[in-house]
């Protein structure tokens, strides 16, 4: 693998705007002009801008001027931030970047998407790893190509320092491949309310299999950093050890007895 790894969330979106005033009960960002374009084509805003700008900044800070390997998702939001931290280097297009596919529900209000896919929504609340819309992809389905991405990284990238500008349920589900992240684990990060748990515009999560104290060099990722250029209250900055959790036989029954059982054989 990669000797550090460095995921970027995009900056801030058109569709994320949308999406923030949509849950406030307004949907009039939602015109006819913004209907018409499918997500893959949402530009950053102004302030997406700024973020991806910070976010590049922090990075020739840590001394990240140059990769040796720059990777992008397809979509405009992607290419864009990745444009704007004004990096040295080529980018790479990959498709296995791209965001999470919302099928029939992509570029649409969250009171439509309620009034239109009530029993999906209900659904998705219950089990989001699981759930996606008519046509969409869940994030299950979703980490099958992220897992070849791993694979590509594996035999092209060995050694070197890679980076990828993607999404945020992108981020999600390499922290979920790369921490063995369990469902239950995943579903009380993604419920917390606390800022350090989320994964912000312009987040940087960054993966390194060196040891930051004593350099030593693992064969596999150890360490991780979760960073918010633009605004470091929104996250803790910290170097972590990567604890991926490991069950014996009692811990995985413990685990299971969790969940009552509703139907027996009599």
């Amino acid at each position: 693998m990669p000797l550090i790894l460095v995921l970027v969330r995009h900056g801030q979106s058109e569709g994320n705007v949308a999406s923030k005033y949509s849950k406030k009960g307004d949907d009039t960002l939602f015109t006819s002009e913004f209907l018409a374009r499918p997500s893959s084509q949402w530009r950053l805003t102004s302030r997406g801008v700024n973020q991806a700008r910070c976010a590049g900044d922090y990075l020739r800070e840590l001394g990240y001027e140059c990769f040796d390997r720059l990777y992008t998702s397809w979509y405009i939001r992607t290419r864009e931030t990745a444009a704007h931290l004004g990096l040295d280097g080529n980018w790479f297009m990959h498709p296995y970047l791209r965001e999470r596919d919302w099928g029939i529900a992509d570029v649409m209000s969250v009171a439509e998407r309620i009034r239109l896919y009530a029993e999906y929504e209900k659904r998705r609340k219950i089990d989001p790893l699981h759930t996606s819309f008519p046509g969409g992809e869940s994030i299950a389905q979703m980490l099958v190509r992220l897992s070849l991405m791993l694979h590509t990284l594996s035999r092209e990238c060995a050694n070197e320092k890679v980076i990828m500008v993607l999404h945020g349920d992108a981020m999600w589900g390499f922290r979920i491949l790369l921490e063995l992240l369990t469902p239950e684990m995943y579903l009380e990060l993604n419920n917390s309310n606390s800022p350090t748990d989320r994964i912000h515009n312009c987040q940087v999560v960054t993966y390194s299999r060196v040891d930051p104290q004593s350099g030593e060099i693992y064969p596999y990722f150890k360490h991780k950093q979760s960073v918010c250029p633009w605004d470091r209250t929104l996250s803790d900055d910290k170097w972590m050890p990567i604890e991926r959790p490991r069950f014996d036989n009692q811990s995985l029954l413990l685990d299971v007895e969790r969940i009552p059982r509703i139907i027996d054989e009599i």
